[in-house]
């Protein structure tokens, strides 16, 4: 299917948007995990070892970059810019 330079910008948009809250969501998961074994470290060294890690979004991360990309070439092959 071929789109538009217009379709391709708004679809390049709406991948830009979920990777910068997909994104805040980790990071925000990744400080509470850094305090949460902080903290367990210094009152209950040995349960430091049994915690869970927060929900890791990576795959989902990597393929949002990868549809960027893909948007991009689409958008350079067509000569969008």
């Amino acid at each position: 299917m071929k789109y538009s330079c217009k379709e391709l910008d708004r679809m390049y948009d709406r991948v830009s948007d979920n990777l910068t809250q997909i994104s805040n969501e980790q990071d925000s998961t990744a400080n509470k995990d850094a305090v949460t074994m902080g903290v367990t470290l210094l009152l209950f060294a040995p349960a430091a070892l049994y915690l869970a890690a927060g929900e890791d979004q990576e795959k989902q991360i990597a393929d949002l970059k990868g549809k960027k990309i893909a948007i991009q070439e689409a958008e350079k092959r067509k000569k969008c810019y």
